[in-house]
């Protein structure tokens, strides 16, 4: 049985099962007579977690986020062409420690200090690499850096032919490429729809994600609870899958695929949105466990004249709590959230999501119990 309160404002609200309790607060950051970039494509914390980076596509500058004073601290200014150049756009981020970060978008990734000087340049396709080379029909999605082996670069590709993703190790410094397989029942081709007449990609497809986790990469998909994690240094890949309780563990149901018409894909869609969906998960250094919500979608009846998809009535948002083995500990729904999150980090045992208020940056901050 869960007990729920409700308050208004910027006080907390609680929730609680016989398991779990969640308390809930809402916090604003003081950007001054600054306008933040609110798109969060990425975002990096630092490793002592006292600030949060994030990088402003307008201005092409480097936002320093004070994270126990909510304000913003500076803009780091950064060239956008010449030796310190970055990419046009910044898709991934991560601190490789309190003074070097990385930028990268799909094709290249750099290491720059803070002041705006480039180190390293990695080009990530046209490398020379040897080993499991790209074939031409894949291409790179998410790549991330680990300060444990600074020269290699992991990212996950995507193979636009058949559907399937797999984990891509860079090794720069012993011109390596090796590729480990992250879906070996072929379960995200299952959710890839296509309109030949459209488009000869996939127009809706499940997101694939690549994140930290302790000591290891997590891959993982919005489509299961199952996670593959893979220790960088001993080069192993292993796969965890856990029963869930509030929801299913992963989304079933068999669907064509290719569809003649927008119409006949979007009914099939809608099925997919209303099973379950999963975030990616996050780790917790202090308490030593990973975070992860889940959530389903409740539809209107009808939906209006011109529109896809039926407006959405609710979403059911649920946070798991697993062990760093990734066995759960816990489950409970969190009805004071009213979107899924997607964005969202640890910072001293809170869970924190990423929140626009009113065009100002601010944060939903979760206190587990």
């Amino acid at each position: 049985m869960s007990c729920i309160i409700f308050s208004c404002g910027n006080e907390r609200s609680t929730s609680t099962t016989n398991m779990l309790r969640i308390e809930l607060d809402t916090l604003m950051v003081d950007a001054g007579e600054e306008i933040l970039d609110l798109k969060w494509r990425d975002f990096a914390i630092s490793p002592d977690g006292r600030y949060l980076y994030n990088f402003n596509g307008y201005d092409h500058t480097l936002e320093k986020i004070d994270m126990e004073k909510l304000r913003l601290v500076e803009k780091l200014p950064f060239e956008k062409e010449g030796p310190n150049g970055t990419v046009n756009a910044i898709y991934y981020m991560h601190m490789l420690d309190n003074n070097h970060i990385h930028l990268s978008d799909n094709r290249t990734l750099s290491q720059f200090q803070l002041n705006g000087k480039r180190t390293i340049k990695y080009d990530l396709y046209n490398n020379g690499l040897d080993g499991d080379e790209l074939s031409e029909y894949e291409h790179l999605k998410s790549n991330t850096i680990i300060p444990e082996l600074p020269e290699t670069v992991f990212a996950l590709v995507g193979h636009w032919e058949n559907k399937t993703y797999s984990l891509r190790k860079m090794n720069f410094r012993d011109s390596l490429i090796t590729k480990y397989e992250i879906d070996p029942g072929q379960n995200i081709p299952k959710f890839s729809f296509k309109v030949p007449s459209l488009s000869k990609d996939p127009i809706f497809k499940p997101y694939v994600y690549l994140s930290h986790g302790k000591g290891c990469l997590i891959i993982s998909a919005d489509i299961t609870n199952e996670v593959h994690l893979f220790d960088p240094v001993e080069d192993t890949l292993v796969s965890k899958m856990n029963e869930l309780h509030h929801t299913a563990s992963e989304k079933t149901g068999k669907f064509v695929g290719t569809y003649a018409s927008m119409e006949d894909m979007v009914a099939d869609y809608q099925k997919v949105l209303e099973d379950v969906n999963f975030s990616p998960p996050v780790w917790d250094k202090e308490n030593k466990v990973y975070y992860r919500f889940s959530y389903t979608v409740d539809f209107e009846e009808e939906k209006k004249p011109g529109e896809l998809l039926p407006e959405i009535k609710q979403r059911n948002i649920y946070l798991s709590v697993y062990n760093k083995d990734f066995e759960l500990l816990a489950e409970a729904p969190v009805p004071q959230l009213e979107k899924n999150p997607v964005h969202y980090f640890v910072r001293a045992g809170d869970i924190w999501i990423f929140e626009n208020i009113g065009d100002e940056l601010g944060f939903i901050r979760l206190a587990l119990h």
